[in-house]
């Protein structure tokens, strides 16, 4: 499971034609942090779990074992490995006003968040920006993944940048899951150069000092 739109609803039922059933419960291990509980149908045959990406129960890599037992002893165990990962994107121009409309020559911070223990995070620039310079891109790797990662990058949007409207791409990954399918998007636009501003600056003193 990938963090999309928030909390995410799972209802498990059982049933027993025969005998009927005599009891059901859900039983939930999480691998990265150790926590666990169990949850009982008080006799509906359904069970109704609220997953939530601030809960650490729910968070990284967690498995899920439903099991379901008869009058007569009969018992069926069905598990699940899950994954709970999400990943927040905020971009923001240094100077104000900071919301993204940039010139070329002009900073920005790209703020990165991601919960469930992811194990790497790539940040992949607009080609108009990578061909002026290759070194923008970035790929974080977390030898110990923690429950909360936050980095923030800077940046600094390359002169020669055409006007355009542009997305940074962030991709999260874990294990064998990963949001390359879902990745998260920072929109920005540049509109201007400083090197036409400081121009026009100078422009206007040599101006000023001939009068």
């Amino acid at each position: 499971q990938a963090w999309e739109t928030g909390p995410v609803e799972m209802e498990l039922t059982a049933a027993d034609a025969g005998s009927g059933l005599a009891a059901f419960f859900v039983a939930l291990y999480n691998q990265d942090n150790g926590s666990s509980q169990k949850f009982e149908d008080q006799g509906t045959g359904r069970i109704h779990m609220t997953l939530c990406e601030g809960d650490a129960l729910f968070s990284g890599a967690f498995t899920v074992i439903a099991h379901a037992v008869d009058h007569v002893g009969n018992k069926a165990v069905v598990s699940s490995q899950m994954q709970g990962i999400s990943l927040h994107v905020e971009l923001e121009r240094i100077l104000k006003p900071h919301d993204p409309l940039f010139k070329a020559g002009e900073s920005g911070i790209l703020t990165i968040l991601t919960t469930g223990y992811v194990e790497r995070v790539e940040v992949i620039f607009p080609d108009e920006m990578t061909v002026l310079d290759s070194s923008l891109n970035r790929a974080y790797v977390y030898e110990v993944p923690e429950y909360i990662k936050e980095e923030k990058l800077t940046f600094m949007v390359p002169l020669r940048v055409p006007e355009a409207v542009m997305d940074i791409t962030v991709r999260a990954y874990k294990q064998d899951t990963s949001l390359e399918q879902h990745p998260r998007f920072a929109t920005m636009a540049v509109k201007g150069n400083v090197l036409d501003e400081l121009r026009t600056r100078l422009k206007f003193q040599g101006t000023e000092g001939g009068v």
